[in-house]
C-alpha cells in the first residue's frame, strides 16, 4: 500500500493506526491509539485522518484484492 501514500509521515501513520486499534485498549480514540504507538500526541493520528493525502480508492481496491485473496 506504499504508494497509496506520497510522504512516508503518511505511510508510517497507516501502519500505526490498525496496529493500534488491534491493542486490547480500554478507550480507542486518537489520544490512547497515539499514546499506545509511542506518539505523544494525537496530532499525527488527526492530520491523517482529516488532511493528510492519499489515494481512498487505491486503498480500498488493495484492501478488497488482499481480503479475498486470504
Amino acid at each position: 500500500m506504499a504508494r497509496c501514500f506520497p510522504r512516508r509521515e503518511s505511510r508510517a501513520t497507516c501502519g500505526q493506526r490498525p496496529a493500534g486499534l488491534l491493542m486490547e485498549l480500554e478507550n480507542k480514540n486518537c489520544w490512547t491509539l497515539a499514546e499506545a504507538v509511542g506518539h505523544s500526541t494525537p496530532d499525527r493520528l488527526q492530520h491523517f485522518l482529516a488532511r493528510a493525502c492519499w489515494d481512498e480508492q487505491q486503498v480500498m481496491a488493495q484492501a478488497a484484492r488482499w481480503g479475498s485473496s486470504h
